[in-house]
Order: C-alpha cells, then sequence, then structure tokens
C-alpha cells in the first residue's frame, strides 16, 4: 500500500450544506505531516491491540545476531518516543571507533496515523446555502473506514505474512550449548558491496571465468547428484551464484549439550562396539538446524527448498506432535523418479517459530524441544555473559560465525572419556571463542575472541596486555620483507613460562639446569639475561644476499637497554664455545661474530642485539651490514605498510605480515620451469592465486582476571585487490 495515503489532506465538509470543501479552497485546512510506512519503525512488530491503541512490539523484529549487535531488549509497555532534539544513542563497543551517527527523526506513534483526530478547525465564514443531502458525507466516511481497514490489513499481511522476522540465534539456543557454526550465503548492504569488489578483482584475471566454471559445474554436480536428475525448477546460474541456488539466507548448525544418559549411552556403545548405531542416535537428539526461510524457493534446489514449500503450504504439512503451543511436522524429502519418500533420505522434523520465518530443523524431536524450551523460557545465549562480552568485540556485519564453549565442552569430555583429564596432558579447559567472518573493499577479515583459561601441559604463556610494540620498530624492518613477525615483552612470557615448568617439575631438573648455566658460563639467566629481554623485537624473512629466491635470509632484531651488558653476555656465550671458523667483526661500531661456515653472524650495534642467519653464508656478512644501515627506513615507512595497517587490532601486542605477491613470484620463478607445468598452473590455479596480496595478524590481549582467564581479540586478514 503505497505511502501517499496518508499523505493526502482530509476531506473537508461544509458544516452547512454536507458539501466537501475543495482541497484549494481558503477554508480547507492545510495537511498535517503523517508518517509513512518508510519508517522502519512501522515494520517493528504487528499489531495486536484494538485500532488506534498502541502496537506491542515484539523483541525477535528482524534481529540477526550476524549483522546488528546484541542488545537487551526492555519489557513492560512501549516507551514513549523519543523528542526529535534527543542525541543519537551510544554506538555499542565495537573492534574500530565508529562514526558518530546523525539525529533520528522521531515519529509519532503508529496509532497517530489510523485514529487521529482532526485538529480545531477555525470558524468559516459562509454564505448561508440550500441544505443537501447528507449522502456524500455518510459515502465519505464508509469510504475512509473501508480505506483504514485496508490498511490496517495490509500492514499485517506485509508484517506477517510477506515479512515474517527471523530470530536471531542467541535468542533460540540455549546457554550450555557447545557451539554453533552460521553463515548467510545471501549476502546484502556492505557484506554484498564487498563481496563484490573482491568478485571483481578475482573476475579480473585472465581465465578465471573458465577456471570457475570448471570447478562449480563439478560441485553442482555433486550437489545435484542428491536430487532428481532433470530437475528443471531452478534456472542455470553462472559464476558466483551457481552454488547459492542450493542455500537459503541465514543457515545455523548446531551441536546441543548431550544429556548424562546419552553419555553414559556413548560410554557403554564404545565398549560393546555398537557406536556407530547409537552414536547417530545420540547426534540426532543433540545436532539442530537453524534456517531464515525468508527466499523465494523457485530459485533454489534441494532440501532446504522442500523445506521452504512445506512451510508456505503449513497447513498442510503432517504434525506430528505439538510441544508448548508450536506445532511440529515432518518432512518427508523425496526421492527421484517418483514422489515417495527416498531410502537414502531419511525424514526430518521442523517446527516454525511463531510470526517469524525462521524454522528449527532436525532428525529428532528431542532436540527441538531443547530449542524450543530456550526460546519459551528466555534462557538462551543472550544471557550468557562470556557470550556477549565476545560478541561486543568483533563486528556485528558479517557472513559467518563460530562459537565453541570450551567450559561446556570440557565438561562433557570429562563425563563421557575421564581419562583423557586424569593425566597431565590437559588439566583444565574453560572460557569460549567467537569467530566471525566478513569482507571489506580489499579483502576479508576473521576475527576471533576469546575469553579462556587453558592449562595444557601446566605451560599457559600470557602476553603482558600493557605492552605494545612501538610503530617505529617496524621501520627498522628491511623493506624488501617476506614476511615478519613483530612484539615486545620477551622478558614477562620467558619467565612465567620458567615458573610453570617449575611448579610441574617435582624433581628440580629445571633449577639444576639453570644452576649448571650459571657455572659453566658466569651469567645469571634470571638476573642477567631475563632482565635486558623487555624491549621490542621482530623477526623477519628476506630475500638473502645473493637475492637468489631459494637462500632467503631470516633477521632477529632486539631492542635492549643496556647494549653494553648485552654485548658482554655475548662475548661470554660465544667466545666459550666459538670454533675455529668463527671470526670477530666490527660493524657499525659493534662487536659481532661471524660463522661462515654455516651463515650466522651476531653481535650487539646500535642499543640492539642483532643475529642474522643467511643460506648464503659467503656473502651473511654484507646482509647484516647492509640491513644496519638502513635501520629507520625500512618496511615500516613504506606507502604498502601505510595501507595495510588500517587492519589491524587496536592496541595490538603482536603483529604479523606475510606478502604473499612476494612469496608466489618467488615460487613461481624457482619452480615453473616446465612450459606444461606452466601452462597448468596459469589455467586452474593463478585466476585463484594472484588476486591474494598478503596476509596480516594483529593480536591484542586484555587484562587478565579471574586467575589465568584472560580475553583476546585477533584479526587475520587477507587482502585481496585487481
Amino acid at each position: 500500500m503505497s505511502s501517499d495515503n496518508f499523505d493526502r489532506p482530509k476531506w473537508k465538509f461544509d458544516p452547512n450544506t454536507g458539501e466537501p470543501v475543495p482541497d484549494d479552497s481558503p477554508e480547507a485546512e492545510a495537511p498535517s505531516e503523517r508518517p509513512t510506512l518508510q519508517s522502519a519503525e512501522m515494520y517493528s512488530a504487528p499489531i495486536t491491540g484494538p485500532l488506534g491503541s498502541p502496537p506491542q512490539v515484539v523483541n525477535d523484529t528482524n534481529v540477526d545476531s550476524f549483522r546488528a549487535p546484541y542488545q537487551e531488549q526492555p519489557t513492560g509497555p512501549a516507551p514513549t518516543p523519543p523528542s526529535t532534539s534527543a542525541e543519537a544513542p551510544t554506538q555499542p563497543y565495537d573492534y574500530r571507533a565508529q562514526p558518530p551517527t546523525q539525529p533520528v527523526q522521531a515519529y509519532p506513534p503508529q496509532s497517530d496515523y489510523m485514529s487521529q483526530t482532526p485538529p480545531p478547525q477555525a470558524p468559516v465564514q459562509t454564505a448561508p446555502l440550500k441544505r443537501k443531502s447528507n449522502t456524500p458525507l455518510i459515502a465519505g466516511i464508509i469510504g475512509l473506514i473501508v480505506i483504514a481497514a485496508l490498511g490496517v490489513g495490509g500492514f499485517l499481511f506485509i508484517q506477517n505474512v510477506v515479512n515474517r522476522p527471523a530470530v536471531s540465534v542467541e535468542k533460540l539456543l540455549p546457554a550450555g550449548t557447545l557451539g554453533y557454526f552460521s553463515f548467510d550465503p545471501v549476502l546484502e548492504g556492505s557484506q554484498k558491496a564487498a563481496m563484490d569488489k573482491i568478485g571483481e578483482a578475482f573476475q579480473s584475471q585472465p581465465g578465471f571465468q573458465a577456471a570457475w566454471d570448471k570447478i562449480t559445474s563439478e560441485s553442482t554436480g555433486a550437489l545435484s547428484a542428491t536430487g532428481c536428475a532433470g530437475d528443471t525448477a531452478t534456472p542455470p546460474a553462472s559464476g558466483f551464484d551457481a552454488l547459492s541456488t542450493y542455500l537459503g539466507n541465514s543457515i545455523t548448525l548446531a551441536v546441543l549439550a548431550p544429556s548424562s544418559d546419552d553419555l553414559q549411552q556413548l560410554k557403554d556403545a564404545t565398549n560393546s562396539g555398537d557406536i556407530d548405531t547409537v552414536g547417530m542416535d545420540i547426534a540426532g537428539k543433540n545436532i539442530v538446524g537453524l534456517i531464515d526461510l525468508d527466499f523465494n524457493p523457485l530459485n533454489k534446489q534441494g532440501p532446504i527448498s522442500e523445506l521452504k514449500q512445506q512451510v508456505d503450504n503449513i497447513a498442510n504439512a503432517e504434525t506430528v506432535e505439538k510441544y508448548r503451543d508450536t506445532n511440529i511436522h515432518k518432512l518427508a524429502l523425496k526421492g527421484c523418479g517418483d514422489t515417495s519418500q527416498s531410502a537414502s533420505a531419511p525424514d526430518i522434523y521442523f517446527a516454525l517459530l511463531d510470526n517469524s520465518s525462521t524454522a528449527i530443523v532436525a532428525a529428532k524431536t528431542e532436540a527441538l524441544h531443547v530449542v524450543i524450551d530456550s526460546y519459551r523460557d528466555n534462557k538462551s545465549l543472550k544471557d550468557n555473559e562470556t557470550f556477549k562480552a565476545l560478541s561486543g568485540q568483533v563486528p556485528q556485519d558479517r557472513i559467518a560465525a563460530l562459537y565453541l564453549n570450551l567450559t561446556e565442552i570440557y565438561k562433557q569430555v570429562q563425563l563421557a572419556v575421564p581419562e583423557m583429564t586424569q593425566g597431565q596432558s590437559i588439566q583444565n579447559i574453560s572460557g569460549a571463542v567467537l569467530m566471525t567472518l566478513s569482507a571489506a573493499n580489499d579483502g576479508l577479515q576473521v576475527d576471533t575472541a576469546t575469553e579462556t583459561d587453558a592449562s595444557v601441559m601446566g605451560a599457559q604463556v600470557q602476553v603482558n596486555p600493557n605492552a605494545r610494540p612501538d610503530q617505529a620498530t617496524l621501520n627498522d624492518v628491511p623493506s624488501d620483507t617476506l614476511g615478519f613477525i613483530a612484539g615486545t615483552d620477551l622478558q614477562t612470557m620467558l619467565k612465567q613460562a620458567l615458573d610453570n615448568l617449575r611448579k610441574e617439575d617435582s624433581n628440580g631438573e629445571i633449577d639444576q639446569q639453570i644452576q649448571s648455566f650459571e657455572q659453566d658460563y658466569g651469567i645469571s639467566l634470571e638476573n642477567d639475561v631475563l632482565p635486558l629481554l623487555g624491549g621490542d623485537y621482530t623477526l623477519s624473512i628476506s630475500p638473502g644476499a645473493s637475492k637468489d629466491t631459494l637462500m632467503p635470509s631470516v633477521l632477529f632484531q632486539l631492542k635492549v637497554s643496556d647494549a653494553q651488558k648485552a654485548s658482554d653476555i655475548l662475548s661470554k656465550v660465544v667466545g666459550r664455545d666459538a670454533g675455529a671458523s668463527t671470526d670477530k667483526v666490527q660493524i657499525s661500531g659493534g662487536q659481532f661474530y661471524v660463522d661462515k661456515s654455516s651463515g650466522v653472524i651476531m653481535g650487539v650495534a646500535k642499543d640492539r642485539v642483532w643475529l642474522l642467519y643467511d643460506m648464503d653464508a659467503q656473502n651473511v656478512q654484507i646482509h647484516l651490514t647492509d640491513a644496519i644501515g638502513k635501520v629507520g627506513s625500512g618496511f615500516g615507512t613504506t606507502g604498502e605498510w601505510a595501507n595495510v595497517k588500517t587492519h589491524l587490532t587496536r592496541d595490538s601486542n603482536v603483529i604479523g605480515y606475510v606478502n604473499i605477491t612476494g612469496v608466489r613470484e618467488m615460487l613461481e620463478a624457482n619452480f615453473l620451469t616446465d612450459e606444461s607445468a606452466k601452462n597448468d598452473y596459469e589455467e586452474n590455479a593463478a585466476p585463484f592465486i594472484k588476486p591474494i596480496k598478503y596476509f596480516l595478524i594483529g593480536s591484542a590481549t586484555q587484562e587478565a582476571k579471574d586467575g589465568a582467564l584472560s580475553r583476546n581479540h585477533t584479526i587475520f586478514f587477507i587482502g585481496i585487490s585487481k
């Protein structure tokens, strides 16, 4: 229904004659401003109260946990609409600072445009006219009633039939869910625009379309093997749209926590050798799918399309039971050649949540009961504090998400296989992990948010959350680097690892080894060496001194606060073990030790420890001299890094980078010497590899709490461009 119907001025009638007053007459009142159906609030919930009463807001309105941050919904009566002068709401915490939003124009409640009474009219001075019939007035009133009825009915139809809202995952799955994987194969908005740009980068490569058609024809052929031959319901698709014909919108696969009875059955089946049958039965009761069915089934194939068609004809779907006011239906997947059930396609069960487009699907009704209970009792992931904390760190506009409840998984392992957790291999695992995949205009991004306490073999190591490498440190990485890792404060990590090893060392072997080292070298590991390791460090790989791409060099730099002490310690260690092939050389005023037989050189200069390994051993000194001479003008000063670093996690403690283009060109130059191999590579692999330019890691650790429990946010970014 058009919004124009609500923007027209009301009809005016002469009180003496009953005749309608033209809109352009002086007596006609100017139309009042009215809201239109373009406002998002008009679609937020169906109207369940009487005409003219405030609408009842449904909390599940078009909320998708993978596109909008979770927000607790208020209970009670609908709040008063904000003033038009109200400030914009505070942005939720995100992994990057967000631009300020603009104030949103508030609209009056929906009931205003349905039952609003006209404002007071000014007296109209008209000459007495002969009184006429009231028929036009009655007809006008009836017309207004009909228009209002059509408007309300159309709104309800759009809301409840055409535009059923999806229910977000965190409102359906119970808080104890072991994990889930969810993805949106049909993208919209910014994610679609970003993926389109990424697609252009691949499609611009010579030979891409032929290579892609070959892959999709093989993939869709495998998928079609489960359907019927000669199926013409799906129009032919090409490019990136080919595989999407088998998928719906948002699809989630979740693993629920098995009951104690289920675990006991698994243990018994393991002993009796009947694990296959029992395992499938337990999986059917604890694996559930959540599917947003808001798509056109004529453009789809496979079981999801059959499910959508049954939902559209829900009255004809077989009902097997009614559980807590929710009908559970059976879906019999069709076989080929007839309309009967295929022997290879077992029945599945599904339930459609009230006034939504979200279907719950499982092989056993028990799994549906668990999800319905979680939804009805309002005890779901949205109330899990760890899940909410992790969800606030990752992008809300995304393609896919993976959630793992480490605490619940460990409990299940303890109950099912207790011998695995009673030894030294795994002492304790708790917390959770939330991973998301999202698209940017220049690449794909994987965010990993964790809140964990993983005690594996007693050697858990944490990064100092308050120690971050200086940006200037990256200026010292060679500009031709193929990749590097940068961080700071090795002292804290090594000391913590040493303390953990001592806790597990009941015989005191660790202390004996440390004492032996101190006696041999006259150096205290904990008092002399560890205090020197608190500065920034980089480990980088570059083409070797000979520029032979198969003979790269590895360079380690560590900034130290006391260069003279570091030089003295190195002299004691290397001087004691130096062989006949080790020479002493001076580079940039520092003492270095070079072993040309192994290609290793180390020493102290410019307030840092240097260690270089070059496969071209004869030129190792030349390469190190070149690296020291270019300190401050390396990779961190280039425009390439200026573009890459925008994707780093805020306050990164550890940074990693790989120049995929450089690595690819190195491998191509050395391995594609055979013409046949080169042609095969260019035809089948190059179109998918060449647009991938680099790989970036940025990891930020937050303050630890509750012992070893800490939070971390890591971004893995794959740069993609033409």
